[in-house]
């Protein structure tokens, strides 16, 4: 009888040790939460949107290189890159000593010649009053024909005087001209108000006719330039709206219309054609610098009340459009369909309703379908 006793024992001790043994392995064998972030699915405004395939640049309204237009010497540098200018401003000065020597030389040889025109006027006067009294004497006789042929011949010498004489004011006020223009030349002026974007010459170069000395744009209106992919050209119309943002202006976006569409399509990267567009921009705005980069996502269709989800909270495997949706306390992969899409939001046409938890956290180390997890709910759905 006690030996079956302590059989008994024994064996109820054994299954009490195996049940302690079998809880404390569920709870050091227990799978942990993982932390993840979710985001409500909601109903709001969507964008369908293309964007460029890199970033845009932003351009001026003009931009010109302006060159020299005679030879000679920088003498002077006015204004130095980055001056803003209004337009006939002096930028560059070249020396102008010997043009400033033509321009007298050329005064004084019109003076001469105004000189000379006076004097043969004077002449031609005298000697038409000479003619005119040979022609009455030698109709009556009293002066032989001789006489009356000598007046004539002077006559006529006088007025071809005279006009040698206006022919060569003509010529010396042309020359005058030229050495005034040529003057002018040296003062290389900016052609409209802007800012010197780039000088390209130094004091005391210099330099020969057609050199490039600076170059100048107009800011007054800028827009963006970028390309975007043959794919997505036809979508494209002018007019559409366009939202640009810069790695200038963290944070922030401004505004723009479509105002024209390259009839071209570039094939520098074949296995990437793209098309330009231009973009201006539109409203107020910070000082966007020509040259600073900036990205471009024009509107091409809208919806004011679409569900949707933050568009880096879809995953695309094989085709397929997948989210973790809360299951609480697990996720489970959900298939979904997706309508208009922007690089912020994704219009759910299916596969999600309004209210659901969506994972946003995706980049969480041994997330899975069914993996436990312990979230905090952020509302912020344009925020990563």
């Amino acid at each position: 009888m006690a030996g079956w006793q302590k059989t008994i024992s024994r064996t109820l001790m054994a299954l009490a040790v195996i049940a302690a043994l079998a809880a404390g392995g569920h709870f050091l064998f227990r799978e942990a939460p993982l932390n993840v972030r979710t985001v409500t699915a909601k109903r709001g405004h969507v964008d369908q949107t293309v964007t460029a395939t890199t970033a845009g640049t932003v351009r001026a309204k003009y931009q010109v290189t302006v060159c020299s237009e005679l030879p000679g010497k920088v003498k002077a540098i006015l204004h130095d890159e980055g001056s803003r200018v209004a337009e006939g401003d002096v930028v560059v000065l070249m020396d102008t000593s010997e043009l400033e020597s033509q321009l007298r030389l050329a005064e004084a040889n019109l003076a001469v010649a105004e000189s000379e025109l006076q004097q043969s006027k004077t002449r031609m006067k005298k000697t038409l009053d000479d003619f005119g009294r040979a022609e009455m004497l030698n109709k009556t006789e009293v002066a032989s024909k001789q006489e009356f042929d000598a007046a004539r011949s002077e006559r006529d010498l006088a007025v071809e005087a005279v006009n040698t004489a206006q022919s060569s004011i003509q010529q010396r006020k042309a020359a005058l001209e030229v050495a005034r223009i040529n003057l002018d030349k040296a003062r290389i002026k900016a052609p409209f108000a802007g800012i010197v974007s780039r000088k390209l010459i130094e004091k005391g170069e210099s330099l020969v006719t057609g050199w490039p000395v600076f170059e100048v744009v107009d800011d007054s209106e800028i827009h963006i330039r970028a390309p975007i992919d043959e794919v997505d050209s036809g979508k494209l119309q002018l007019g559409q709206r366009a939202r640009i943002t810069s790695d200038a202006f963290p944070g922030k976006s401004f505004w723009g219309r479509l105002i024209e569409i390259s009839p071209v399509v570039s094939t520098q990267k074949e296995q990437n054609r793209t098309v330009d567009v231009k973009v201006a921009m539109e409203g107020e705005r910070p000082v966007f610098r020509v040259g600073m980069s900036a990205d471009a996502e024009i509107i091409t269709n809208t919806k004011p009340d679409a569900l949707f989800v933050p568009s880096y909270a879809i995953m695309e495997r094989d085709r397929r459009k997948l989210v973790y949706v809360l299951a609480s306390p697990r996720v489970e992969e959900r298939r979904i369909e997706t309508g208009l899409t922007n690089w912020d939001r994704t219009e759910i046409v299916s596969g999600l309703a309004e209210g659901d938890h969506v994972v946003v956290s995706l980049d969480v180390k041994g997330l899975k379908n069914g993996a436990v997890v312990k979230c905090a709910t952020s509302d912020e759905a344009e925020k990563p």
